[in-house]
Formats: structure tokens, C-alpha cells, sequence
């Protein structure tokens, strides 16, 4: 089983235990004397200089999450580039189900922030409308970050995307807005949409192929190949031939 796969399924199974355990987290049991005590370690750290640098990628990472597949769909419509318009629509598609899945659970458990239950909260960026189980900011960031990665898995790429959700999810703590353990549901539901609509990848683009017509916005059309011809050059006692094959040029040199 490849990490990544591992990763996917560690993180689904850790999902409804975190919904499940999170009712006591404010209360004085285990899971609710840790819960707080990390949210404390990380939010009672407060630096200007780690402000300035934290708070603005914590507050508007979303908004990469949101427009990357807007921005995907125009470069695949632009470029005539199937595989970067398909992206984009599997990206826009898990954002949805994340965001749609994460705003659900929100309402169902109804869990006040930090700040609205505990003495001395620091709110370097201000305070957060709507609840705080699971973190959107968290769900959406690793949505991107695992959808990107299962369509063009790059190590340095990966690493970059869930760094920068990893920081957005530590930042939430950081503002003061989330506990530890909304961040990693959120990162659960993230990780986990993006791997089911992953899976449905075929399901949905032939039902895409079937409502559009080639060479429409979310369909361009891809232009045909180009056919190499063989180039020969002559001289006085030599031949030079390059020739196309399946997999790239032949060069033969005669006398």
C-alpha cells in the first residue's frame, strides 16, 4: 500500500472518531484537557513578527483553494488543454463536496470557538463567524492539496501544497478561531473528498463528455497531432537522416 493511500484511509477512519470524541472536548475529560492544552501551546505563542507572517496565509488560504479550479478551467479553455480543464473540474468538484460536507457538519454539531468558551483567548486576526467543527479553512486547503497530488503526484509539489495547508491548519489555532482537533477533522474531510471524487473521476467526466459538445468551455477541444516527416541531408560523400519513431527521433549518419 502506497503513504498516500495509507494517509487517505488513516485519515477517513479518524474522521467520525473526531466527530464522535469532540462532543467532550470541552469538557474536563481527556480528550477535552488535551484538546485545549495543544490549542493553548500554539495560540499563547504570540509574536509580531510570527503574526505578520502567520495570520494573513491562516486568513485568506482559502481563497487559493477556491480559485485554482476557476483558474485550472481558463487555462484549459486558453490553451485548448484537456487534461488542465478535466483537473479543474474535479478540483471544483471537490471543493463543493468539501465545502458542502463541512458547512453540514458545522451546523449539525453547532461547537462555539474557542474564544466563546475559554478565559483569555488571543484573536491576533479577529473572530470567526459560524461555528467551529470542523475547520472550513483546513478542509479546503487539504482538499486542494490531496486532489492536486492524486492527479500528478510530485513529491516536491505535494510537499509544498500540504505544507501550506498544514500551515493554514496550525494558523487557525495560532488566530485563536479553532482546537486542534476541528483542524484535523477538517483535514479528514478534506482528504477524504478529494480521494471519492478521485475515485469517481471516470464516472464524471464521461458524464461531462456526454452533456457538452467538444471544443466547448468545459470540453475544448484538443488539436490534432503533428506528423513528423523524415529530413534527409546530402552531401558529397555523406548522408544525414532523422526520422520520427514512437519514441522520439532516429539519427543515422551514412558515407
Amino acid at each position: 500500500m502506497s503513504p498516500l493511500r495509507l494517509l487517505i484511509g488513516l485519515t477517513l477512519a479518524l474522521a467520525p472518531v473526531l466527530g464522535q470524541a469532540q462532543t467532550r472536548a470541552d469538557s474536563v475529560g481527556w480528550f477535552g484537557r488535551t484538546d485545549v492544552r495543544l490549542f493553548r501551546a500554539v495560540n499563547n505563542h504570540q509574536r509580531p513578527a510570527l503574526t505578520r507572517f502567520v495570520a494573513p496565509i491562516t486568513v485568506y488560504s482559502v481563497y487559493p483553494a477556491v480559485l485554482a479550479p476557476v483558474g485550472l478551467l481558463i487555462y484549459g479553455a486558453a490553451k485548448d488543454d484537456g487534461h488542465a480543464t478535466d483537473l479543474g473540474l474535479l478540483t471544483g468538484a471537490t471543493e463543493l463536496l468539501t465545502v458542502g460536507v463541512t458547512g453540514a457538519v458545522k451546523l449539525t454539531v453547532r461547537r462555539p470557538r474557542p474564544y466563546q468558551t475559554l478565559p483569555d483567548v488571543h484573536l491576533p486576526s479577529g473572530p470567526a463567524t459560524s461555528f467551529s467543527f470542523p475547520s472550513g479553512h483546513a478542509s479546503t486547503t487539504f482538499a486542494l492539496a490531496t486532489a492536486i497530488t492524486l492527479d500528478h503526484p510530485r513529491p516536491l509539489q505535494s510537499t509544498l501544497l500540504y505544507g501550506w495547508a498544514a500551515l493554514t491548519g496550525l494558523g487557525r489555532l495560532y488566530v485563536g478561531v479553532h482546537y486542534p482537533s476541528d483542524v484535523l477533522a477538517g483535514a479528514a474531510l478534506g482528504i477524504g473528498s478529494a480521494a471519492l471524487v478521485h475515485g469517481l473521476r471516470g464516472p464524471l467526466l464521461r458524464y461531462r463528455d456526454r452533456h457538452t459538445k467538444p471544443g466547448s468551455f468545459l470540453r475544448p477541444e484538443s488539436p490534432a497531432p503533428v506528423e513528423l516527416m523524415p529530413v534527409q541531408i546530402t552531401g558529397q560523400r555523406w548522408t544525414a537522416r532523422v526520422s520520427p519513431t514512437p519514441t522520439g527521433l532516429a539519427f543515422s549518419l551514412g558515407w
